[in-house]
């Protein structure tokens, strides 16, 4: 081998030798911060935005089994819901504290048992309904969901090739756009717009045409980035006990009547 080229591996091999300590410590203190929590800024009783945290069944539920799973956590809010998604998407978040399954999505993030189901439902203006059976009874009116979200991906196939959905930021710009006329009905979970349509005091203009048009899971998830992925079993184990014990329906019920409460 050339001279040169022996005195290029030997440089190389002492730059790795100087610097593996401080690439390992790096490693292992990821591992050791706070597991970062986020979610949805506007989705009661799951997940809403209060101050610079994002409280709600989902980050309860995940403080619970990582306090009890002896991890660190501190919940933080950091935007719209489709920023939540991009910030998870390049590893700057640990845990989504609710979000549905898709194919999508599973390209950057690893799933948790479902933990909840949501039904996701077709509201209208009172007095201006119309039957429902079935999505096909949407083609050709206009409606109103979130910026974002995803209803599963069979729906979201369908929502994108037959039916004309304006997208908006928030559940209350939805609720204004359905009864200002701008839109026929909305489409988005049913406790989060029966709840904000209450806080508003617009709950009695509202009607559910279709309660569980779609009916999805409510998962954790972690970037495939995150150091702490690795938990997924045991989250999977506790999610499992604590359903079979009742206590996440009692946070439902319990977050429901907090949300109502600190609205009024």
């Amino acid at each position: 081998m050339p001279e040169w080229k022996n005195r290029i591996s030997a440089i190389i091999l002492l730059i790795l030798i100087v610097h593996l300590p401080t690439l390992t410590s790096a490693r292992e203190g990821g591992i050791k911060d706070p597991i970062i929590i986020s979610g949805h800024p506007d989705y009661p009783p799951f997940m809403w935005q209060e101050g610079d945290r994002i409280v709600g069944v989902g980050p309860d539920l995940a403080g619970i089994i990582l306090s009890g799973l002896g991890k660190a956590y501190q919940s933080r809010y950091l935007g719209p819901w489709k920023r939540v998604q991009e910030t998870a998407r390049y590893g700057k978040v640990d845990l989504i504290a609710g979000i549905y399954r898709n194919i999508e999505r599973e390209a950057y993030l690893e799933f948790s048992e479902p933990y909840c189901q949501d039904p996701t439902s077709v509201f209208v203006e009172k007095g201006k309904g119309f039957a429902v059976a079935g999505r096909e009874d949407l083609v050709n009116r206009r409606g109103v969901t979130l910026f974002g979200d995803s209803f599963g991906d069979s729906m979201d196939r369908f929502i994108e090739k037959e039916l004309r959905m304006a997208r908006v930021y928030s559940v209350d710009k939805m609720i204004d756009q359905l009864l200002s006329g701008k839109a026929e009905y909305l489409f988005f979970g049913y406790y989060a717009v029966r709840i904000s349509a209450n806080r508003l005091g617009v709950g009695e203009k509202l009607a559910v045409v279709k309660k569980d048009l779609v009916v999805e899971n409510f998962c954790f998830a972690f970037p495939k980035r995150s150091p702490h992925a690795a938990l997924l079993p045991k989250i999977n184990r506790q999610i499992r006990r604590l359903r079979d014990e009742g206590r996440i329906d009692a946070l439902i019920e319990d977050h429901m009547n907090r949300y109502l409460h600190k609205a009024h």
